[in-house]
C-alpha cells in the first residue's frame, strides 16, 4: 500500500511540476478586457504600421517607419533627435571579418547564413548603387528638474529584409513608446530619461555603436541603467537574459516589482554560444550598468516573412508591454537607481507564485561546500552502518560522494548555475539524512514531494526553452539527463529505505 500512495505521490508531483515549470515561460491567457485598454490599442496600432512590411535600414520603408514614428512621438510631447550615421558595404563585409575567427563551426554556418541573407537582393542592390548609405538614430529625452539619475531605454526599429519585423522588433518600439506615452502624463518622474530607437541593428549593431561613441554629446549627466529590449521569436515572456556584472542589488530592485519575472541566472553562459548580439553587446562592452530582455520561443518565425502581426501571440505583446510599463516606472519614479556599487554576482531563477529566488554567489560556494561535506558524512555512516551487501553499500557511498563532489565543483567553476545541482542533490541527501536518522515515513514523503517539486520546477522551463525556444532538442534531452539521474538516485534510497 505504501509503495502504490508513494508512487502517485510522486507522478502527481511531477506532473504538476511539468506543468507549472512549462507555464512560467509561456504567456498568459489574457483576458479580452486587457485588449480595450487604451494603452494596448495604441500598441496595436502602432504594431500595425511598423511591421506592415520589412523595413531594413536605408530602405524606402524604413523612412517611412521612422517619420511616423517621429510623429508619434511629438504628439506625445517629446523632441527627436534625428542621429545620422554612414556605413558601406565595406564596413559590413568588415564586420564579418572581425567577428568570424572567434566563433564556432556552428556560429560560423549561422553567421554566414546571417550575412549572405542581409545582403541579397534589393538590399544588394542598394549597396551596389550608392557609395555610401545612411542610418538615423531616433533619440528623445524626458528631463526632469534636479534629477536624481539618469536612465536610457534602448530598442532597435530596423528589420531584417526577409522579415516585416512583428516581434523583432515592432512589439517592442510599439511597447515603448507606450511607456512614453504613459511617462509623459505623469508629474512624480525623479530621473531623466533618454529614449533610443536605433538603426541598423540587425547589420551589426551599427546604431547602438554610433551612439556610445558620441553619448557625451546627448547624455547631460552619466547613464545610471541601461534597459535593452529584443526579440528571437513571436511567443513565450520577454526574458531577462543578460546582465551587467555585481547585478544583486539591479535584479532584486527589478524583481520587487515585475509581474511574473523570469530570469535564469546561467544564461550568459549559453547566450555567448549563440551567434546572436543586440544592442546590449554595445552598452556592455562599454562598462555600463544594464540589463537585456528579448523573447526566444517562436523562433521558427524569427527573421522570416512569417514574423507578422497576425503570427504575433497576443498574450506575448501584452506580456512585453507590461514588462516594459512596470521596470520603466518603476525605475522612472525611484529616489536612487545607481544599483550597481558595493552589489555582487547574484544566482537567481524563476518560481511560481513567487518571482524570482536571488541569492549571491558567496551562498552558492557555501551551498557547494556544505552538500560535499553532507555527502561525505553520508558515505562514511553508510559504509559503517549499512544493512545492504558491502558491494552495493559502497557504490551507494560513491554515488554520494560523486554528486556532492560534483556539486561542489559546479559551485566554484559556475556559480551563477550551481543551483542546478546543488539544491536537488542537498534536498535529496537531507531525505536521505532524515530516512537515516529517523525513519519517518511521513516526513521523508513529504521532503520527496518538496524534492521532486523543486527538481522539476529548476529544469523543466530550462529544458523547454532549449528544447523548443532554441530549437535544440538533443540538448534539451541531453539536459534532462541530470535531473533525472538525481530524481532516480533519491527515489530508488527512498523506495528502499521507507518500505
Amino acid at each position: 500500500m505504501k509503495r502504490i500512495f508513494l508512487i502517485i505521490c510522486f507522478l502527481a508531483t511531477l506532473i504538476v511540476a511539468i506543468i507549472q515549470g512549462i507555464g512560467l515561460v509561456l504567456p498568459d491567457k489574457v483576458s479580452v478586457e486587457y485588449f480595450k485598454e487604451s494603452g494596448f490599442k495604441n500598441v496595436m496600432r502602432t504594431l500595425g504600421v511598423i511591421a506592415a512590411e520589412p523595413h531594413p535600414a536605408a530602405s524606402t520603408r524604413q523612412a517611412l517607419v521612422r517619420d511616423y514614428l517621429i510623429n508619434e512621438m511629438n504628439d506625445m510631447g517629446y523632441s527627436v533627435t534625428e542621429q545620422t550615421f554612414h556605413y558601406t558595404a565595406d564596413d559590413l563585409a568588415s564586420r564579418q571579418k572581425k567577428i568570424y575567427p572567434g566563433l564556432n563551426g556552428q556560429q560560423h554556418r549561422a553567421f554566414d547564413k546571417q550575412f549572405v541573407r542581409i545582403n541579397t537582393g534589393n538590399f544588394a542592390k542598394q549597396v551596389e548603387d550608392q557609395s555610401e548609405l545612411t542610418g538615423t538614430n531616433l533619440i528623445a529625452k524626458l528631463e526632469v528638474p534636479s534629477p536624481k539619475g539618469t536612465l536610457l531605454f534602448v530598442s532597435h526599429y530596423d528589420s531584417v529584409r526577409t522579415a516585416p519585423g512583428a516581434s523583432d522588433n515592432g512589439m517592442v518600439v510599439a511597447s515603448v513608446l507606450q511607456l512614453m506615452r504613459d511617462l509623459a502624463e505623469r508629474t512624480d518622474i525623479k530621473n531623466n530619461i533618454i529614449f533610443l530607437f536605433s538603426d541598423a541593428e540587425e547589420l551589426g549593431l551599427l546604431g547602438a555603436s554610433h551612439f556610445v561613441k558620441n553619448i557625451n554629446e546627448i547624455a547631460t549627466q552619466s547613464i545610471d541603467v541601461v534597459f535593452n529590449f529584443d526579440a528571437r521569436g513571436n511567443n513565450g515572456v520577454p526574458l531577462l537574459f543578460e546582465t551587467s556584472a555585481k547585478n544583486l542589488a539591479l535584479v532584486s530592485e527589478w524583481n520587487r516589482n515585475a509581474y511574473k519575472p523570469v530570469a535564469f541566472s546561467f544564461s550568459p553562459i549559453v547566450y555567448q554560444m549563440l551567434q546572436n548580439n543586440t544592442g546590449f553587446s554595445v552598452f556592455l562592452a562599454k562598462g555600463f550598468t544594464g540589463m537585456n530582455f528579448a523573447t526566444i520561443l517562436g523562433y521558427e518565425h524569427y527573421h522570416r516573412m512569417s514574423d507578422t502581426v497576425e503570427n504575433l501571440n497576443l498574450g506575448t505583446l501584452w506580456r512585453y508591454q507590461r514588462t516594459i510599463r512596470d521596470l520603466g516606472v518603476h525605475f522612472a519614479v525611484k529616489d536612487q537607481i545607481n544599483l550597481s556599487k558595493e552589489s555582487v554576482d547574484a544566482v537567481y531563477f524563476p518560481v511560481p507564485y513567487i518571482g524570482l529566488i536571488i541569492t549571491s554567489v558567496f551562498s552558492a560556494f557555501v551551498a557547494g561546500i556544505l552538500t560535499f561535506l553532507l555527502s561525505i558524512s553520508l558515505a562514511i555512516k553508510n559504509i559503517g552502518f549499512s544493512s545492504s551487501p558491502r558491494i552495493v553499500s559502497n557504490i551507494q557511498s560513491i554515488l554520494r560522494i560523486f554528486a556532492g563532489l560534483f556539486s561542489l565543483i559546479v559551485a566554484l567553476v559556475v556559480p551563477t548555475a550551481s543551483y542546478l545541482v546543488t539544491l536537488p542533490v542537498l534536498l535529496f541527501l537531507l531525505m536521505d539524512l532524515m530516512l537515516r536518522e529517523f525513519n519517518k515515513f511521513s516526513v521523508a514523503l513529504i521532503l520527496l514531494i518538496i524534492c521532486t517539486y523543486i527538481t522539476s520546477i529548476l529544469y523543466v522551463p530550462i529544458i523547454y526553452l532549449v528544447s523548443i525556444g532554441l530549437n535544440a532538442p538533443i540538448v534539451g534531452g541531453v539536459l534532462a539527463i541530470l535531473p533525472m539521474l538525481i530524481l532516480g538516485f533519491g527515489i530508488a534510497n527512498f523506495w528502499k529505505r521507507a518500505t
